[in-house]
């Protein structure tokens, strides 16, 4: 049986779903799954989690917007001036702040990090800048509009294990709950595994091609 959002979020006698899983028709479906989403997007990095977005820089602004579903940073290049930004821990990037007088001083900017929510540099933008940023970000939510993402159709048993640890918190089982976290660890831990060997086959084949 396909795993959607349908079959998770549907009654306890239904095959495939959550409720049935962890036999208790009371949980808080929606929420569940919400959170094992969630659970698995803070260790999980392969190609289907890979974006780029345009970062625009205005002029005398220090900071700009994240992407959507924004999770972490690969690189980001000044397209307008043709320059890598470097990125650096976000006390790195104070200690690399020149103020005047209180104020953030003004120049190109050459290094950023991620904190307040927001991509920070180290100086105001002398003018308007358009970067373009490569990041992680989380899949899709499950929904009825989106009733399947990658996680549902080529990761289902991550998904089952992290649905089982999220649905055993909400019931308070703990004993359950430690055993479906370790399930989703060690998936996580394989895939993100096969998914850096076939990068660097990748790069591999890229180079000797």
């Amino acid at each position: 049986m396909a795993m959607t959002y349908a079959t998770l979020t549907a009654e306890k006698t239904e095959d495939g779903a959550i409720r049935k899983w962890i036999n208790y028709r009371h949980l808080d479906v929606e929420a569940a799954l919400e959170d094992a989403q969630a659970l698995i997007s803070q260790t999980l990095r392969v190609r289907e989690m890979q974006a780029a977005a345009t970062v625009s820089i205005t002029s005398g602004s220090e900071t700009a917007a994240l992407p959507d579903r924004y999770l972490s940073s690969l690189s980001m290049r000044d397209v307008t001036n043709n320059a890598d930004l470097e990125h650096k821990e976000w006390s790195e990037l104070e200690n690399l702040r020149d103020y005047s007088s209180g104020v953030i001083s003004t120049g190109k900017p050459c290094y950023y990090s991620v904190f307040g929510e927001l991509f920070q540099f180290d100086t105001k933008a002398d003018a308007a800048i358009t970067a373009r940023v490569l990041f992680y970000q989380s899949p899709e939510l499950l929904s009825e509009a989106n009733p399947t993402n990658f996680l549902t159709t080529r990761y289902p048993h991550l998904m089952r294990a992290a649905c089982l640890a999220a649905g055993y918190d909400q019931m308070r089982n703990t004993e359950a709950y430690t055993i479906a976290m370790q399930r989703m660890a060690a998936f996580v831990a394989s895939i993100n595994t096969q998914a850096e060997i076939d990068d660097h086959r990748g790069q591999f084949m890229r180079w000797v091609g």
